[in-house]
């Protein structure tokens, strides 16, 4: 059986920035309440675990926090369904093994889905306790309505 579609928010609440991918998710879920089409899941961004989340999906939608020299708040989207992702000089996950590594390794075991973007948003403040910045929190809600616009599209 085919799962369609999945977006994962990937982050730590307790972090920060970090938490924009779940501060995406938590949004979406109240733009598309009772929505059936996706399965909105949250995630604390270990690349092994999130390659068995997307097995098998047609369309896999992943929001991270990313650090870069961006101003805090700068959403960045790549399409990594037919290129590899070129993350150089735009910015790195939070994570060692996380997004960008596990849909290369998917690639190159022939197990990515057709379909797979990643919204990375800018921080900057990581510690443990920080509340994410308000130009994050802004990005993770325009993020979810640009998500749900396109859910919505199909």
């Amino acid at each position: 059986m085919t799962r369609p579609l999945v977006v994962i928010g990937i982050g730590n609440e307790h972090r920060g920035d970090d938490a924009a991918g779940l501060l995406v998710v938590r949004a979406l879920r109240d733009l598309l309440p009772g929505d059936r089409a996706a399965e909105i899941l949250e995630h604390r961004g270990d690349g092994a675990s999130l390659m068995e989340l997307w097995d098998g999906r047609e369309w896999v939608i992943l929001v991270d926090a990313m650090q870069s020299d961006s101003r805090p708040g700068t959403v960045l989207r790549f399409d990594a369904s037919d290129e590899p992702l070129d993350l150089e000089d735009r910015g790195t996950s939070t994570h060692a093994f996380g997004p960008a590594g596990a849909i290369e390794m998917s690639r190159c075991l022939g197990h990515l889905p057709p379909r797979v973007e990643l919204y990375g948003i800018a921080g900057r403040v990581f510690s443990m306790g920080a509340e994410p910045q308000p130009a994050v929190c802004e990005a993770a809600r325009e993020v979810a309505r640009t998500i749900a616009t396109r859910l919505r599209k199909g």
